[in-house]
C-alpha cells in the first residue's frame, strides 16, 4: 500500500510496535528504528553510487545497536520515490524482501513527501518555541547545522505554509510536488510538543516531473487565486541550481518565499507510515511499487525503435 493524496494530521503514532523505514531515492541513503512513537535511531550515508553496498549493513547495525533482529520488527516503511532510478529500486527491492520473508506489511511513502514533510517538522518553530535540536545537525546545506528555523506568527492572517519539495531532475527540470502546513491556533496553555494540537498537513498536488520555471508561475497562480492563501511557500530540497527562479518568485510575489537546502530523513518515512501501522492496514508486498514519475533513458530509447 502506498500513501497518495490524503490530509494528514501529523500525530505520531498509537502503535506500541516497531517500524523499520528506508529511503534511498536520493543521494542520502537513510534508515530510522522506530518502537511505536519513539525513534530509537537514525543513520545516513552520502554515497549515492553505494547504496546497494551499504543498506542492508546499516539496517543491521541499527537493529544490533538496539538488541533487535529483523524478526522483532512489525513492519516497514520505504520511499517508493520518485528520485534515483536505481536508488529506488534499491531501496523498495531491499524493503519487500524483508517484508516477504518476515511476513511483515510494509507500507510505501512517497519520498518527495517525506522530503517536505520532515523539513516541515524541524525547520518550524512557533513563537518562543524552539524547532526540535535534531534539526540543527541532518541539513543538507554547505556544511551541517546550518539549518534556521522558520518562525510562525500567530498573528497573521494566514498560519498556512507551502512546502515545495525539489529533486534535480536535470535539465531544468525537477521531482516536485505541494504540500500546505497549517498552523491550529491556539492558547499559552497548549501543550506544543503534542504536535497533532499544532498543525494539520495537507497534499496539495501530486508528485510529478516539471520544468521548473513554469512550475514556479503555478505556483504563484495557485496561491494569488486560492481562498486560503499561504503566508510563505519554502523550496526544500535541491534548491542551490534554481536560486534565480526562486528568487524571482520572490520578488513578484507578495507573501513571503524561502528556500532551504535539506537532507532526505527516514524518521520522515516512518512518521507518514505510522498511521497506516497503527491501524493495521493490509499490505502487499509484491504490489508496492516504485514511483519512476518518467521513463527511465533505455525505456524512451526502446519505444524509439518501435
Amino acid at each position: 500500500m502506498t500513501i497518495t493524496d490524503q490530509q494528514r494530521n501529523g500525530e505520531p503514532a498509537r502503535a506500541e510496535g516497531r517500524m523499520l523505514a528506508i529511503d534511498t531515492s536520493t543521494a542520502t541513503m537513510t534508515v530510522a528504528l522506530f518502537e511505536g512513537s519513539t525513534m530509537l535511531g537514525e543513520r545516513h550515508n552520502m554515497s549515492e553510487r553505494n547504496h546497494s553496498l551499504y543498506l542492508m549493513p546499516t539496517i543491521q547495525e541499527l537493529l544490533s545497536e538496539n538488541g533487535l533482529l529483523p524478526a522483532d520488527l512489525d513492519g516497514l516503511a520505504v520511499g517508493v520515490g520518485p528520485g534515483s532510478y536505481t536508488g529506488v529500486r534499491i531501496g523498495v527491492t531491499v524493503a519487500k524482501t524483508m517484508a516477504w520473508t518476515l511476513q511483515k506489511p510494509v507500507y510505501g511513502v512517497s519520498s518527495l513527501e517525506a522530503l517536505a514533510y520532515g523539513a516541515a517538522r524541524e525547520l518550524f518553530r512557533a513563537d518562543g518555541h524552539e524547532a526540535p535540536a535534531e534539526a540543527m545537525a541532518i541539513g543538507a546545506g554547505k556544511e551541517a547545522g546550518e539549518l534556521t528555523p522558520l518562525t510562525v506568527n500567530a498573528n497573521k492572517d494566514s498560519l498556512r505554509t507551502w512546502f515545495v519539495p525539489l529533486m534535480d531532475a536535470r535539465r531544468g527540470q525537477v521531482y516536485t510536488g505541494l504540500f500546505e502546513r497549517n498552523e491550529r491556533r491556539y492558547t499559552s496553555d497548549v501543550n506544543h510538543e503534542a504536535e497533532s494540537d499544532a498543525f494539520s498537513w495537507t497534499r496539495m498536488r501530486s508528485d510529478g516531473i516539471q520544468l521548473m520555471e513554469p512550475w514556479a508561475a503555478v505556483l504563484q497562480e495557485m496561491a494569488e487565486g486560492s481562498g486560503q492563501v499561504p503566508a510563505r511557500i519554502v523550496f526544500i530540497g535541491d534548491v542551490e541550481p534554481f536560486r534565480a527562479i526562486i528568487g524571482r518568485l520572490a520578488e513578484s510575489w507578495s507573501g513571503d518565499v524561502a528556500s532551504q537546502p535539506f537532507a532526505m530523513k527516514a524518521s520522515a518515512v516512518g512518521r507518514l507510515a505510522f498511521p497506516l501501522l497503527a491501524e493495521g492496514a493490509p499490505s502487499d508486498a509484491h504490489g508496492l511499487l516504485p514511483n519512476y514519475t518518467q521513463l527511465t533513458e533505455a525505456e524512451n530509447n526502446l519505444l524509439g525503435r518501435v
